[in-house]
């Protein structure tokens, strides 16, 4: 029996072609080093292709959605207010009811809820689903705020020249309206009106 065997194999490889010859013998050594890689990389779990698809995996299953709603010290809802996840780039802005939603990375993540004019509050998520918020407002940071003529920005991002009109200064115009008031006082501003 062993005499036949040992005849068999080369009768084989001598009644196929030499490309498929080839092909087959290329194919059986790539399995082969395939089932070498996997069994020596499966008792060290931490470098096995294994593992780390399933840790990828596992962090998608931890990720939460938190929602809730931002309030100021009156009650009244405040949109627009930014939530972000502290030491991440995820965030979100409140809705105009106040209401937000937010995935998070992990159960122990911490929501950090900012708006001009109020003090930043920093909560711990802690593995609640709905985290609710109530905004101080802070008198101090209001005064660094410069309204211009399409928003609002902070006067340390400002690159561009503000002029200060007071409210008095106002008063004192008699005009009829806020625009024709600014005109003289202010410079650079020029005021349009159209019927």
């Amino acid at each position: 029996m062993k005499q036949k065997l040992s005849n068999l194999i080369p009768y084989c490889v001598s009644r196929m072609k030499k490309p498929v010859l080839i092909f087959r013998l290329i194919l059986v050594a790539v399995l082969l080093s395939t089932i070498q890689i996997n069994a020596a990389g499966a008792g060290d779990e931490k470098n096995s292709k294994f593992y780390d698809s399933n840790s990828a995996a596992l962090a998608v299953f931890q990720q939460i959605t938190v929602s809730g709603t931002v309030i100021d010290e009156s009650g009244q809802a405040m949109p627009g207010v930014n939530i972000q996840v502290e030491g991440t780039t995820l965030g979100t802005i409140s809705d105009i009811n106040g209401k937000y939603s937010i995935s998070v990375p992990d159960a122990n993540a911490t929501l950090v809820f900012s708006f001009v004019g109020y003090n930043e509050l920093k909560v711990p998520v802690a593995g609640k689903s709905v985290v609710d918020a109530v905004l101080q407002p802070s008198t101090e940071s209001l005064d660094e705020v410069v309204v211009i003529g399409y928003g609002t920005q902070r006067k340390k991002d400002l690159a561009s020249a503000i002029a200060v009109v007071s409210t008095e200064e106002i008063a004192k115009q008699p005009v009829p309206n806020i625009g024709t008031a600014l005109q003289g006082l202010a410079a650079g501003v020029q005021v349009t009106a159209t019927r």
